[in-house]
């Protein structure tokens, strides 16, 4: 459970710190070269349907998220943990964001073509989602929906781009009593080799376990402690 919980907690951090305001200049590489989007030179995209709010979102990624709306995706890995994060955020007005990602593991090869179970682990692949519609960051608590079943299928892998499909089923994590259903899902983004963000992991660590109440409780909490 310890090593799911680093899994789970790093990518919805990753995906809530960049919501706030972007990397920090000391974790983006970018803020230190004479352009933002010196990680990616190309466009990506994502887009999927839900009741809460279709999502869409193409350009090149911005490492600091202060314009637009892009997509792009980070492979890296740790430990024995294999990752690709497809990142994607649009900018809806000065005051209203929305970010989504969809996290792809394999605990055994490098991520490749092939289906990958959200939460349910098919041999050693498994995928995570996670959606944070539009919101003002200074005047609420956000919507953190995650899938908690479903299947991201990537039907083109190579050391530059990846392309696939997402679907599913899952909860908000600020409030459990809220339900989202993901279809039409798709994303197809440049990929870049940049670890974006401190996961530690020990060799041997299997794929995530559906998340119980109690871990979902405290990733809740560690999100809090460190964007609120």
């Amino acid at each position: 459970m310890k090593n799911a919980l680093s899994i789970y907690c790093s990518l919805l951090l990753f995906a809530s710190l960049f919501y706030f305001g972007g990397c920090s200049k000391e974790s983006d590489p970018a803020s230190s070269g004479s352009s933002m989007n010196i990680l990616f030179s190309s466009s990506g995209s994502m887009a999927f349907k839900s009741p809460q709010q279709d999502f869409t979102a193409s350009g090149i990624f911005d490492t600091t998220m202060t314009k637009g709306q892009a997509a792009g995706a980070f492979q890296f890995k740790e430990g024995n943990v294999n990752l690709v994060v497809v990142m994607s955020y649009k900018i809806i007005s000065d005051t209203s964001y929305s970010v989504a990602y969809v996290g792809i593991i394999d605990t055994l090869d490098p991520v490749t073509t092939g289906v990958f179970p959200i939460w349910l682990p098919s041999g050693s692949k498994s995928a995570m989602f996670g959606y944070i519609p539009s919101f003002n960051p200074k005047k609420q608590v956000p919507d953190i929906y995650i899938l908690m079943s479903g299947l991201v299928n990537v039907t083109s892998m190579s050391g530059s781009a990846i392309q696939g499909t997402v679907n599913g089923s899952g909860i908000d994590l600020v409030d459990t009593t809220k339900s989202i259903t993901i279809t039409d899902g798709t994303f197809a983004a440049p990929v870049v080799q940049y670890k974006p963000f401190n996961l530690k992991l020990t060799p041997g660590t299997p794929a995530p376990e559906i998340p119980s109440d109690a871990m979902l409780k405290a990733v809740r909490n560690i999100i809090k402690k460190n964007v609120y």
